[in-house]
């Protein structure tokens, strides 16, 4: 593993990845086996950034609270309601610190069985299905869980682990192609 590409960086917890040569390749051109087909792939394991985490700075925080205050106005002039106003500036502080934090590093593995991300581990049998998302110079994978309310899971690596990643998965998991939704364009767009 060559870590010295897109290793997160420990300081700032920015995700930093330098091109390679090659052309880009999107996630429709990858050559993937069947579902359920024996993958041939022991076990990959990889350390990455949970998240990218990206820069903000005072203006960031000061549009945040500049927004909030007229949000805040405007439903308290509509409303006159203090709990309705209370529970939107309480929504809008964990979303600043929630911005804030810094994504950990942690270790993946993959094996027949399912995945472990640090400490918790997931059975392929949790997931429906799985969707490589290209974002900016390089992807993620993203696994798509059966219960109604648990959030799908992003999977960051490195570009030489990529098709040892989607091959194990393939085997155990449909591969799905998504683009990202309008949220995730909306948090990106405004750098969250």
């Amino acid at each position: 593993m060559n870590g010295e590409d897109n290793r997160p960086d420990q300081q700032g917890g920015n995700w930093r990845y330098t091109a390679h040569d090659d052309a880009p390749v999107s996630h429709s051109d990858r050559q993937v086996p069947p579902p359920h087909a024996a993958s041939g792939v022991q076990d990959v394991t990889w350390t990455a950034s949970e998240f990218i985490a990206r820069q903000k700075g005072f203006g960031w925080y000061a549009l945040l609270i500049l927004g909030a205050v007229v949000v805040i106005g405007l439903v308290y002039l509509l409303s006159r309601d203090f709990i309705t106003v209370g529970a939107i500036a309480a929504a809008i502080i964990l979303f600043g610190v929630a911005a804030g934090r810094k994504p950990r590093v942690l270790t993946y593995h993959m094996n027949d069985r399912g995945l472990a991300i640090g400490e918790k581990f997931y059975p392929y049998s949790s997931f429906k299905s799985f969707s490589v998302m290209d974002e900016d110079a390089f992807s993620s994978i993203m696994l798509f869980p059966l219960k109604r309310f648990m959030p799908p899971i992003n999977l960051y690596y490195e570009p030489q682990d990529e098709d040892r990643i989607i091959t194990l998965l393939a085997g155990h998991l449909p591969m799905e192609n998504r683009s990202t939704d309008a949220v995730d364009r909306l948090m990106k767009h405004i750098r969250f």
